[in-house]
């Protein structure tokens, strides 16, 4: 049994793969939330970068490594498994707010190798 995916001009695909992208219907987002996404993502990891750059120095590589991670986790587990478009936007602006997680994590990794 496949799911059925109809379009506005006619088309109809039928998925014989019963799979969450599928049942969540996030295949075919419309173009305009697949570009609004992004832009929340690029303006989030800009705003982020500027506010949070300051959270190593103060309280430590480790702890904001942990505590960012703490954040965006949760929020990377909820926009993946959340149907709701403006859900998955929050999450997708939470993720690149603490966009400073990953950064962090490559400069920490470097000094705890001995080369």
């Amino acid at each position: 049994m496949g799911s059925v995916i109809d379009y506005e001009d006619d088309r109809t695909y039928t998925y014989y793969l019963n799979n969450l992208q599928v049942e969540m219907d996030s295949i075919c987002m419309p173009a305009a939330q697949i570009n609004m996404l992004a832009t929340v993502y690029m303006v989030g990891v800009g705003i982020g970068a500027f506010a949070f750059s300051w959270l190593p120095d103060y309280f430590g590589r480790r702890a904001t490594l942990i505590y960012c991670g703490l954040v965006t986790v949760p929020a990377q587990l909820a926009m993946t498994y959340w149907p709701d478009y403006y859900t998955k936007l929050v999450c997708f602006a939470l993720i690149a707010l603490f966009f400073i997680n990953k950064t962090v994590c490559f400069n920490y990794m470097f000094e705890l190798t001995d080369s």
